[in-house]
Order: structure tokens, then sequence, then C-alpha cells
């Protein structure tokens, strides 16, 4: 018995580093698939409290009220100044930055739009509500495409 678990012994020490080896040698973890890991933990939160924002800064517009619309619209430019600080502070990988940059430029629009209809109707001048939409639609667009960069479910949004 004791020479089947020297011959045992032995044989393990001599396999064990060659298996260590073999263990070990995975690749390491793509650099850029864990920048887009990070990002997209980052990204979740901060998307998420914009589209609740956002929705319930729409919900309250009525574009027949001028202070309730002024108001909403108001709601609408903070939460994209806000989301827009959140999201340039989220290191990006490489083949999502041009997607996180045109996410950025149009919740940019969307922020001056706001705020140039807010300035419109508190003098007293219309501000078409479709622009608005125009501007919601094409940030929206953009959100879903960084979101499918990032591996996260781009029906979150909404259209």
């Amino acid at each position: 018995m004791q020479k089947v678990t020297s011959a045992a012994a032995l044989s393990l020490a001599f396999i064990l580093p060659f298996a260590g080896g073999m263990l070990g040698c995975g690749k390491p973890p793509d650099p850029q698939e864990v920048l887009r890991q990070q990002a997209a933990a980052s990204f979740e939160p901060l998307d998420a409290k914009y589209l609740d924002r956002a929705h319930s800064a729409i919900e309250q517009a009525d574009p027949l009220v001028p202070t309730a619309y002024e108001l909403s619209l108001h709601a609408l430019a903070v939460a994209n100044s806000d989301f827009i600080q959140g999201l340039e502070t989220i290191p990006m990988p490489d083949d999502s930055r041009g997607d996180a940059q045109a996410l950025v430029d149009d919740a940019k629009q969307l922020l001056q739009g706001a705020v140039a209809c807010e300035a419109l109707i508190a003098s007293g001048s219309v501000c078409q509500a479709s622009a608005v939409n125009d501007w919601i639609h094409t940030r929206n667009a953009a959100d879903r495409k960084l979101r499918m960069d990032l591996h996260l479910d781009p029906s979150k949004v909404p259209d």
C-alpha cells in the first residue's frame, strides 16, 4: 500500500506542474471586452435614470397649457444635461466611442432644442412639438445603438 501511495504522489508531483500550466493557458480577457462590460455596468443605471426622468417630463407636457409644456421642456433639458455629464465620464471601448459621441451630440441637440423652445414659450411665442419629438426620436435611436454596442437591451429605449 505504501508503494502505491508513493508512486501516486510521485506521479502527481510530475503531472501537476503540467496540469497547472494547461489550466492557466486560457486566453486572458480582451481588455476592450472588459472595458465594454465596465461601460455597460456604468451606462445602464445612468440611462435608466435618464429614461425615467424623460418619461416623467414628457408625461407632464401639454402643448395646450404653455406653462406645463414649458416646465416639461425644462425637466427634459435638465435630464439631458445630467445624462450628458454622466455619459462623458464613462470610458468606452474603442469600437463604441463613436456611438457614445453620437449619443452625446444628439442629447446636446435635444438639450439645446428644449432650452430654445422653453425660451420661446416663456416669451409668448410658439414652439413646434414636432421638432421636439424629432430630437427625442433621434436621441433615442442613438441610445439604442450604443446599448447594442454595449450588449444591453435596446428595447428599453422607446421609439
